[in-house]
């Protein structure tokens, strides 16, 4: 068991912690392994940093390429790995030191297109701890039909949130990121890996350490188009399949959108434009199909589904702005 891993890091301006994500990699036990670095532009020392160690250790490979986002740097990365097996890290995220070797047993056991292990969220400002993960093995088929029920697990354990956690078969570089969308472009890539493999196992194991470095994260700013990302993903889960969203991913996709309508009220943009932002919300497919009481979770989630349905926009943002972040 001595086969290749490629291990994409995508790297901007990551001066204060690029140093100690290499070193990571360097001790891992599973020594048969290339580092694809992707300098995106970094206007401070982290090219610096990451030629040193290419330099000392013909593993490290870096490049470079003009500022245009982690999923152009990833799939740059993914144009050139030279592994049997691929994994994506963020350049201030850690992986536990046996992780490559716990993803190649997991895949070599099950002849695995795709790992999928566990993970722990560390806040760095607070130290807070949330892990998630499986209780037990489990390994499937994937189907013309996919197996919903075991992607409503996925979800339900926040293991479909990225591609960090996941090794995947190198049969499968060919799926791309799309570049266009700055927020739940991961999701969808990690979807359509699923879909592309023909046989998943998710392993118990915690093998990524993912830090929350400040609290401007991503998920946590308004995205205007959010809405064109779930409808991708909506198109995605039933692409060329006959069997419809079972509830689970029905309600997760829409969940999503609640907090897009959330974000959308809390947002400084005018009373007008908060107001465009949600018009356009309701029309996507996501709502339109899944925006309902029968998949609403929760009272709160009734009461926007029926506000948001008869156009009470102004009572509605009214209503969000007052329960602030904690919203409906």
């Amino acid at each position: 068991m001595n086969n290749l891993i490629s291990i994409i890091m995508p790297a901007y301006n990551a001066q204060p912690w690029i140093e100690e994500g290499i070193e990571n990699i360097i001790r891992q036990s599973y020594r048969n392994w290339e580092l694809i670095i992707i300098n995106d532009g970094s206007t401070d020392h982290t090219l610096e940093i990451c030629e040193k160690y290419q330099a000392s250790d013909s593993r490290i490979k870096v490049f470079s390429q003009v500022n245009q986002g982690p999923s152009a740097a990833r799939n740059m990365g993914l144009s050139k790995i030279q592994g049997e097996y691929f994994i994506m890290i963020d350049a201030d995220d850690l992986l536990p030191e046996n992780a490559l070797g716990c993803y190649i047993e997991a895949a070599e056991k099950y002849h695995a297109d795709t790992v999928i292990a566990g993970y722990c969220m560390i806040n760095a400002n607070t130290g807070k701890q949330n892990k998630f993960c499986f209780e037990y093995e489990i390994d499937f088929i994937v189907e013309k039909d996919v197996n919903t029920s075991i992607m409503e697990k996925l979800i339900s354990a926040g293991l479909m949130a990225s591609n960090w956690n996941k090794l995947y078969r190198s049969t499968l570089k060919h799926i791309r990121f799309q570049e266009n969308l700055s927020v739940n472009e991961d999701v969808l890539y990690s979807v359509s890996s699923i879909f592309e493999s023909k046989k998943v196992v998710i392993i118990p194991q915690i093998l990524y350490v993912y830090k929350i470095q400040n609290h401007s994260s991503v998920s946590l700013r308004f995205h205007q188009e959010l809405p064109i990302a779930l409808d991708a993903l909506n198109k995605k889960f039933l692409a060329g399949r006959t069997k419809g969203l079972r509830l689970g991913i029905a309600r997760w996709l829409m969940n999503y959108l609640h907090i897009y309508f959330r974000m959308v009220c809390i947002n400084d943009n005018s009373r007008f434009e908060k107001i465009k932002y949600i018009k356009e919300g309701i029309k996507s497919d996501v709502f339109q199909s899944y925006g309902t009481l029968q998949i609403a979770d929760t009272n709160a989630r009734k009461i926007a589904v029926v506000l948001l349905r008869l156009h009470l926009y102004g009572l509605y943002i009214a209503i969000m702005k007052r329960k602030g972040k904690g919203g409906i």
